[in-house]
């Protein structure tokens, strides 16, 4: 039974919480899947002219459909999303916070807290 690409991403991102956040170990499990699929993963002479010649074929999916079909499930069902999204998300939260008090207090601000509030967002976003 020939299984579609969204259906194997889907149950990869579901059983392997580290292809969340790791394209390429992705799409190499997907061709994996694709390739067991023919038959042809375990064969003594597979080749790479073998995969190859199947990713012409259209047998294994390209890896741009790949990743748009694991962006669009992690968009759908928050559970397949990773640590770099959470990690992302809290980031975007401290520059929103500090970007709020900058704007609050840029309404009449000294040179020097000019500098502090630019010191405060370097540290929020990792550079100091």
């Amino acid at each position: 039974m020939k299984l579609n690409s969204k259906a194997i991403v889907e149950e990869l991102l579901t059983s392997r919480a580290e292809l969340r956040d790791n394209d390429i170990r992705l799409c190499v499990e997907v061709w994996k899947r694709q390739a067991e699929e023919y038959g042809v993963f375990h064969l003594p002479n597979n080749s790479t002219g073998v995969f190859f010649g199947m990713l012409l074929d259209g047998k294994i999916t390209m890896s741009d459909t790949i990743l748009r079909i694991r962006r669009k499930l992690q968009q759908q069902y928050p559970h397949l999303r990773g640590y770099k999204y959470e990690r992302r998300q809290r980031s975007q939260k401290k520059v929103v916070d500090s970007m709020e008090t900058i704007s609050a207090e840029s309404a009449n601000p000294s040179y020097s807290t000019k500098f502090h509030l630019l010191d405060e967002v370097e540290k929020t976003l990792g550079f100091k």
